[in-house]
């Protein structure tokens, strides 16, 4: 079987007939496109490390996306259990935010990669 992304969202798995049980039942996204005879699920780490677990053949191009997911995923997780935090960019509120206002700001600047300077 080999994986090909079709987008930031979606790969696509060819020659995958003998492991259509397993895409259905495991991966997340599963849909097949029946005129381009290819399984399509969407792009998550999860999916990935369940391919790489099948000796999926995955193209480079899927694995650097996939590192660069698994980067910020490790950032957010480095972000939920820090106890000290500091805002990465002035935060646009007017009042003095709690740490838990200013955790869920980084992280979600962090998972949407509004700052792309850090």
């Amino acid at each position: 079987m080999q994986a090909i992304m079709i987008n930031k969202e979606t790969i696509g798995l060819q020659d995958s007939y003998y492991y259509k049980d397993f895409i259905k039942n495991e991966l997340t996204g599963a849909k097949w496109v029946k005129d381009r005879k290819i399984w399509q699920v969407e792009f998550s780490t999860g999916n990935i490390e369940k391919l790489q677990s099948i000796q999926c053949e995955i193209s480079k191009e899927i694995i650097t996306e996939y590192q660069k997911k698994k980067d910020v995923m490790n950032q957010v997780t480095a972000e939920k259990l820090t106890d000290e935090t500091e805002p990465i960019e002035e935060m646009p509120i007017k009042a003095n935010p709690y740490k838990h206002q200013i955790k869920a700001f980084n992280i979600a600047c962090k998972l949407m990669n509004l700052f792309k300077g850090e």
